[in-house]
């Protein structure tokens, strides 16, 4: 495990050496004074989230002693096993392996062929895009990669450029093709969408629903675009608007359009959880009472999502979270790991870690030179998971 760490957040990588990962700690990657194009130059430190700085994501594509890397968003779970991704990127399309995983890929659009080779694996960020906008942004938290430093060059010579057009519309952003105007265009899910949309073709993209869940909503409910309201947020093939519109529960993803509403998507089905929406697990966040009231924007839009899906999903965020604890304590008998779970406060899905709304019981951490291995006895150096 690798924590890529921005060199103005140096004093954080103890923590996480503490926890088992290997610190890559980096400055921002381009100068931002020699970007050529005036308005990207002046603007993208604006960009949400996190300006110029977000590009230290793309050292993910310098790791090459890796066949392939996960790039994950802190704020991230994993419920169940990725292998299927990484078979199918290591196996090559005709043999046993990657045929078994290639079948059983969940992609947002299954009627799509894959590529010969695949590259990347991501998810779209549907939820911050519009049905009248044909490209929405990748969704940041999750990207599947083919480790490549040529790839990651060819990256910073299209910021550089920075050849980026203002605006909202389907002439907008990188090159003017469409890639901007959503949250991100500017930085991570704007240029991995430009990249993998003009520059490759070896990308696929996964449900939205399963994948890098976010249990936000993906349906246009308006005010503006009236003709639109109730259409999924995503852009219809072949411009057909007439059947641009949620799918029933239940109902397979077979069609060419059409979404399913991730808010209620069951938990068992998912692969991976982003804790956008339903905020941070250690905010211990409630549900907002008043939309307008800017001093709630830390709880939860129930406009966006769904309270109570969002109370399961942080629910499996502290069961992850009271296993690491079971685990150090079984190994080095500090019962004050332990008493950090009194917490009364929504206890049914904080399960004791939450004294108050904002009120977070934070983690002992192990010493720095504590072996994590101890924990968890497969992932020790040199060996591989065996399924």
């Amino acid at each position: 495990m690798y924590a890529i760490v921005h060199e103005n957040c140096a004093h954080h990588a103890p923590v996480l050496k503490s926890v088992g990962y290997e610190t890559i700690i980096k400055g921002t990657p381009i100068d931002r004074n020699q970007i050529k194009n005036d308005f990207y130059k002046r603007t993208v430190e604006s960009e949400v989230c996190c300006g110029s700085a977000e590009f230290i994501k793309m050292y993910a594509y310098t790791l090459t002693k890796h066949p392939v890397v996960v790039h994950f968003d802190l704020d991230k779970i994993v419920l169940n096993p990725m292998d299927d991704l990484f078979d199918a990127m290591i196996y090559t399309k005709d043999s046993k392996m990657g045929m078994a995983a290639r079948k059983r890929i969940q992609m947002e659009w299954p009627e799509d062929n894959l590529p010969e080779q695949i590259d990347a694996f991501f998810t779209r960020d549907y939820t911050s895009s519009w049905p009248w906008k044909k490209i929405a942004g990748v969704q940041g938290g999750l990207l599947v990669l083919r480790p490549n430093e040529t790839v990651f060059h060819k990256y910073m010579d299209i910021i550089l450029e920075g050849n980026y057009k203002s605006g909202f519309n389907n002439e907008c952003g990188w090159d003017g093709l469409g890639y901007g105007g959503w949250v991100g265009a500017k930085a991570f899910q704007g240029l991995v969408a430009y990249f993998y949309g003009e520059h490759s073709d070896g990308a696929v993209e996964l449900d939205v629903c399963k994948w890098n869940q976010v249990a936000a909503d993906v349906i246009w409910r308006g005010p503006r675009g009236k003709e639109n309201i109730g259409e999924c947020r995503k852009y219809p093939r072949n411009d057909d608007h007439e059947s641009n519109y949620p799918r029933a529960p239940g109902e397979s993803n077979v069609k060419n359009n059409g979404c399913d509403d991730c808010r209620e998507t069951p938990i068992d089905q998912l692969t991976t959880i982003h804790y956008t929406a339903c905020k941070k697990p250690w905010s211990c966040p409630t549900a907002r009472t008043n939309n307008n009231d800017k001093t709630q924007r830390h709880r939860i839009d129930v406009a966006l999502t769904n309270a109570t899906m969002c109370m399961l999903l942080h629910q499996e965020w502290f069961k992850i979270r009271r296993e690491f604890d079971e685990l150090y304590y079984s190994v080095s008998k500090d019962k004050k790991i332990l008493s950090r779970r009194i917490g009364k406060y929504n206890e049914e899905f904080y399960l004791g870690y939450c004294e108050t709304e904002s009120k977070y019981l934070s983690m002992i951490f192990p010493e720095h030179d504590f072996d994590i291995s101890k924990l968890y006895p497969h992932m020790e150096e040199g060996t591989k998971y065996l399924r």
